[in-house]
């Protein structure tokens, strides 16, 4: 699980989670005495020059205790919640900071959409003429996946680059498990899923990169470890189809100039969707 270059979590003075979740009482601490406004620094490294400065947030030292979802076996829904909200709200500053520091993601996004739409409207031969990639020619559709992870996904070597061919490399398995491409043709609808697949994917390796080791692994058994990801993969997925739905455009009418734009907006509006999971599950 995780991405292929995953890191401990962050060091003491990096706020990923809020003090409020790991609270027993369920109460926020923003207010108490052992609270501190500290900033998050700028990742570079692992964002490149897009990345923006994330507003302060407010974090509590005890920050890294298990989390009651964790402790319920990943059975507390809300506490999973919240936790996903809190990270698009609190740890990554909002929906547009958190669209931001998925960089290598939105590029390789970007890439994946633009030759899966040549291939639905034009066909496999004109989408990898268009690459100048025409050797792989003949080769099955996953053959041609697994040959396309290099020159869709960034070289490895940071932790976002890493989490953008993770993801690759996942989305290539699920397509090949769920049969998703079946006669070597593209229509819209498996343009669709391939791509919502994609996004998934990396929105829940950043997560799990980011707050997964403290926080959604310190379960007391493998299956409550399982559970709780197949919880997140589900909250995330959800997001994405729904943005997806309400983007109002189709992924086959979009010009080579329009998809950069269309892949951002389809990452913001997810994360606004999963910022607001904290309303939806309640308080409880």
């Amino acid at each position: 699980m995780g991405t292929s270059n995953p890191n401990g979590g962050s060091s003491g003075s990096n706020p990923l989670i809020p003090s409020w979740l790991v609270d027993p009482a369920g109460t926020s601490t923003e207010n108490s005495d052992t609270a501190e406004t500290v900033d998050n620094p700028n990742e570079d490294s692992q964002t490149g020059s897009e990345e923006q400065s994330i507003p302060t947030v407010v974090v509590d030292h005890q920050r890294y205790s298990p989390a009651r979802f964790t402790k319920s076996g990943g059975r507390d829904t809300n506490s999973l919640r919240r936790a996903v909200s809190s990270y698009v709200r609190r740890s990554s500053g909002g929906a547009k900071n958190a669209t931001t520091k998925m960089g290598s993601s939105r590029k390789t996004a970007s890439k994946l959409l633009g030759f899966l739409q040549e291939a639905s409207n034009n066909g496999i031969e004109s989408a990898l003429k268009s690459l100048n990639l025409e050797s792989l020619s003949g080769n099955s559709m996953n053959e041609l996946f697994i040959e396309l992870t290099d020159f869709l996904c960034s070289e490895a070597g940071t932790v976002d680059a890493g989490i953008a061919r993770d993801a690759f490399i996942k989305t290539i398995a699920d397509v090949n498990e769920e049969q998703v491409i079946d006669d070597g043709t593209l229509s819209y609808e498996q343009v669709q899923t391939i791509f919502e697949l994609y996004i998934t994917h990396t929105i829940e390796d950043m997560i799990l990169n980011e707050i997964g080791t403290n926080i959604i692994f310190q379960t007391q058994t493998l299956d409550d470890a399982d559970l709780v990801q197949a919880q997140l993969h589900d909250f995330i997925r959800n997001g994405v189809s729904d943005a997806l739905s309400n983007s109002g455009n189709k992924i086959n009418q979009l010009n080579q100039n329009e998809i950069g734009s269309f892949v951002d907006n389809i990452y913001e509006s997810t994360f606004n969707l999963l910022s607001a999971l904290y309303e939806e599950g309640g308080v409880g």
